[in-house]
């Protein structure tokens, strides 16, 4: 039986998660800037889709690359049964296909090629992240967590992202943090604080356990 990660190790990794999600606003917005988002979201789940796919091939045999007919009406639950890696990479790309003839249709739009061609580095590091961070590492980390504490209190964690992301626009894009926003984010960090210490009430706040 597998030893499950010390609690603070999960805590630290949604953190971790936060902001980098938080992160995905600023990078995103740099991007945006540049190149038109439909375009951008077919570059950023396409990026993704294949990363995932690849990391499917390295680190799962042949036989479980693929999910089986009989776990497709469960994977629309996210069932965590076939690890996080392979339910992100799944859904992932099933996504992409839906999303692949509005993306492509978009490139029809005057100008969009031309942009994405002569868009600056700063807008491709901001396609890289929202492809590599966002869409791959964070997601890791929220499933990672998820499959370890009760759903209810990592889903609190969100809570956090709005706070981080201006925390982080105050220091890289130079916004301001009013008084009023400080002591909202005081309110909204006890809330989270407190729902962690809590105990748990219910069963789906009980977690789960170690595969």
């Amino acid at each position: 039986m597998a030893t499950p990660p010390r609690r603070a190790l999960l805590y630290g990794g949604l953190l971790l998660h936060t902001a980098l999600s938080a992160g995905s606003y600023l990078w995103g917005k740099s991007a945006l800037r540049e190149i038109p988002p439909l375009p951008l979201g077919l570059l950023r789940f396409l990026g993704a889709s294949a990363l995932l796919a690849l990391m499917l091939l390295r680190v799962r045999p042949p036989g479980q690359r693929l999910p089986p007919r009989s776990a497709w009406p469960r994977l629309l639950l996210l069932v965590t049964t076939h690890g996080p890696l392979a339910v992100i990479a799944w859904t992932l790309i099933a996504g992409t296909a839906m999303y692949l003839p509005l993306g492509i249709a978009s490139l029809a739009a005057p100008g969009a090629v031309h942009r994405i061609a002569h868009a600056s580095r700063a807008a491709w590091l901001g396609v890289a992240y929202l492809i590599l961070v966002t869409s791959v590492v964070a997601y890791l980390l929220w499933y990672w967590a998820l499959a370890h504490l009760p759903a209810a209190r990592v889903a609190v964690f969100t809570n956090l992202q709005p706070l981080a992301t201006a925390v982080l626009a105050h220091f890289f894009l130079g916004e301001h943090v009013t008084p009023q926003f400080v002591g909202g984010a005081l309110v909204v960090i006890s809330g989270v604080v407190l729902a962690q210490l809590r105990a748990p009430r219910t069963a789906a706040e009980v977690p789960p356990e170690p595969a």
